[in-house]
Parts: C-alpha cells; structure tokens; sequence
C-alpha cells in the first residue's frame, strides 16, 4: 500500500535519504544531491524569489549586495538556504533558518525578518 505523509521539508529529506522506497516530491536538484537520489523529473524549472510585505515600502533589493543589515527567512538546508549561502549569504546573519515556509510567512508578517525566500 501508498502511505503518502506531509511533513516538515528537514525530516521529509532525512526520511527520503535514509528508508529505501521513499520518494520525496519536489526536490530541487542540486549538485550535491545528484548522487544521493534516483531522479525522475524534471517537474518544473525552479527560481528562488524573495518576498516582503507590501507595507514595507522602504524595502528596496534590486541586488543581493544591497541587503545591508536585512534578513532573509530560509527552510533550513533547502535548495534556497544552499543557493544563497552559495551567493555568499551568511546563516544567522543574512538568512534566517527555519523548519518550513509557514514558519517564514509567520515570522514575515510578525516583523522579525524583512524578506522570506520562497520557490516558485
């Protein structure tokens, strides 16, 4: 039988990489993970997009260099986290890790963090 379970994006990878059978959807496709799974797809190319609340009209990123002190919400070892970590985005100072992006919105709209990263 097809046990289909929602969970967290870290323990969904974790369960992925660790019990034979396990398939993981969607899972961005990075260089460090191609030897880890068997890949099916693609499904549909993937952007990472930075979102902040309407309100904040001072807010203005036309470049990951203008980010100044601002922080960016992150799914912990996401293919968002490792993007941008990779552009040189520093956790605990720049990104923001969290569990998931319900986390992030929250966190947004409480004001604790200036933009969320979010895939598309």
């Amino acid at each position: 039988p097809l046990a289909l379970e929602v969970l967290p994006w870290q323990r969904a990878l974790q369960q992925a990489e660790s019990q034979a059978g396990s398939v993981l959807f969607s899972l961005p496709r990075t260089p460090e993970r191609e030897a880890q799974f068997q890949w099916v797809g693609p499904i549909a190319p993937r952007r990472v997009l930075l979102y902040k609340l309407a309100s904040r009209t001072e807010l203005r990123l036309n470049r990951l260099d203008e980010l100044g002190t601002a922080r960016i919400g992150v799914v912990r070892d996401s293919a968002a986290d490792r993007y941008l970590q990779s552009l040189g985005l520093k956790p605990g100072l720049q990104l923001e890790p969290a569990l998931d992006d319900a986390t992030n919105v929250r966190k947004l709209l409480a004001g604790r963090m200036e933009f969320a990263a979010l895939l598309d």
